[in-house]
């Protein structure tokens, strides 16, 4: 940043300049060298920059010293008399350069600056579909902030019922880089909150692209009108069975936190008939996977891939979404301890890495295993023995339901593994851990199913380490019978893929042949 000298000037003062000039016109020689020195910014003799007239400090003399020393360095020829004869005399004269010099310091009292920095402003204007409620927030979730529409920095300010602003300033480095972004609604009384719930989305419960807007150095006025806030209109895309919504409290964590639970139960669920069990498979990012009006990235539809499968003469099952908060990046995080370099040399791990501070997988893991599911076991007509319970998941999600279910082999019989993030840690690292697990009793090892795209960076930067945790599992004696990857080069990192490849591996891990 760079910082100057600027006294604010007075219209007062201003009007006096014009006299003062007319005098300073007969001012000897020796002001104008004084003058080039300030021009040339020589100061190693110890002279204020702009102390034109020698006095110590810069003021309004200083000012019409420099003036006339420029008017004497340049001729009528290097001039456009017609921009410089401001007085319209037709003849370009001190007087012009008075006003000129007036006009500017009337702008400067108007709007004194004290810092010219290397910053540009950007300001967002949105137009929202209805009010929002008390203790409720308009954020933006977005590149410029690591993606956290949480972070109060970002919550912008009501205009009107309907109508938000928000501006920010930034470093020019920032011009020509393209910023993506989207609109939220965050809630400051509930804990344990997922900043994505209320993500905007299209008029229809749809999921809306990243927003987008390339920075320039001069205007940057962003005007937006959003359709719809996910959670809003009350619709849903839920089309057998039933789905129940509840909240648990997290106590392996100190700080009080909850998470929202959402529980899919199929066409013909009676919870009078116990006699009428079901298997249960637990799932990451549960606000993703049964309905596009609470998704904030597309949905799984388990329930329709469930409901197929029925209609198939599957015995059905229960799906247990766990809902993601603003911790999960260290929720989803084993706690790995990377041997080697200290994380893998690729753009994934380099963009994402970043998020994590604290990892908390060991305490997660522990949630789903002594707290979740034993409320499920006692709260539904679901089989509790471990070859009927599956966990899964993908990115963050597929890491931590492959950490959790070869931690727990006792409890889960099946590991769906999609896309999952090792590129978290180093390939030595996710070696060590495959090769640390205990294959000895092959009985007790779960199904795992791994899967990968390829169709950008992230998803090609997770093959490899999809093919090293298949080789290494294959090496150490896991059961052919029980392991299975497949890739799909053509695939994106999101849940169109996701989806469209579940059912082939959800009738893997149960066994079921439709």
């Amino acid at each position: 940043m760079k910082r100057i000298y600027k006294r604010p000037l007075s219209l007062v003062l201003s009007v006096l300049m014009v006299f003062s000039a007319i005098t300073f016109l007969f001012i000897n020689a020796d002001v104008y060298v004084v003058a080039a020195q300030a021009e040339t910014n020589e100061t190693a003799s110890g002279k204020v920059i702009g102390d034109a007239d020698g006095s110590g400090k810069v003021n309004i003399q200083d000012a019409t010293c420099i003036q006339l020393y420029l008017a004497d360095l340049i001729s009528e020829d290097d001039i456009d008399l017609i921009a410089a004869n401001v007085t319209g005399n037709e003849q370009l004269s001190i007087n012009d350069a008075t006003e000129i010099q007036l006009f500017l310091a009337e702008l400067i009292t108007k709007f004194p600056v004290e810092d010219v920095s290397d910053k540009v402003q950007l300001t967002f204007n949105v137009t929202i579909p209805e009010p929002l409620k008390e203790n409720e927030d308009l954020s933006i979730g977005t590149n410029l902030n690591n993606w956290n529409p949480a972070d109060s920095e970002w919550f912008m300010t009501k205009i009107d019922d309907l109508h938000y602003q928000y501006s920010v300033e930034l470093d020019s480095e920032n011009i020509g880089k393209e910023v993506s972004y989207k609109y939220t609604i965050q809630n400051s009384r509930t804990t344990g909150y997922n900043v994505w719930a209320r993500v905007e989305g299209s008029s229809t419960g749809g999921d809306i692209s990243n927003r987008t807007f390339v920075i320039d150095k001069k205007s940057n006025v962003i005007n937006d009108t959003v359709a719809m806030f996910k959670n809003s209109l009350g619709n849903t895309t839920v089309t057998s069975g039933t789905l129940e919504t509840f909240t648990l409290d997290m106590p392996q964590y100190s700080d009080k936190r909850t998470r929202t639970i959402h529980v899919w139960l199929p066409d013909g669920y009676d919870s009078e008939n116990t006699d009428k069990k079901y298997p249960v498979f637990y799932m990451q990012d549960g606000q993703n996977l049964f309905d596009m009006y609470t998704s904030y990235a597309g949905e799984w539809m388990v329930d329709e891939a469930i409901a197929d499968m029925m209609d198939n003469g599957y015995e059905g099952a229960i799906i247990v979404g766990i809902e993601n908060s603003a911790d999960r990046w260290n929720e989803y995080s084993p706690e790995w301890v990377n041997v080697g370099s200290s994380l893998p040399n690729n753009s994934s791990a380099g963009d994402y890495a970043q998020f994590v501070d604290n990892s908390s997988g060991d305490k997660y893991g522990e949630f789903i295993v002594n707290t979740l599911k034993p409320y499920i076991d006692s709260h539904y007509n679901v089989r509790t023995d471990k070859n009927s319970t599956g966990i899964g998941g993908s990115s963050m999600g597929g890491l931590i339901s492959y950490y959790v279910g070869m931690k727990y082999t006792d409890v889960f019989g099946q590991v769906l593994s999609f896309s999952p993030a090792f590129w978290m840690y180093s390939e030595e690292t996710i070696a060590s851990v495959v090769d640390s697990y205990d294959y000895s009793n092959t009985d007790n090892l779960p199904k795992v199913f791994l899967y990968t795209g390829g169709a950008n960076q992230m998803e090609k930067d997770t093959i490899p380490y999809v093919d090293l945790v298949y080789n290494k599992m294959t090496e150490n004696g896991y059961p052919e019978n029980k392991l299975n990857a497949i890739t799909d080069t053509t695939k994106d990192h999101n849940e169109a893929a996701w989806s469209e490849y579940f059912p082939q591996a959800y009738k893997w891990l149960v066994g079921f042949a439709s």
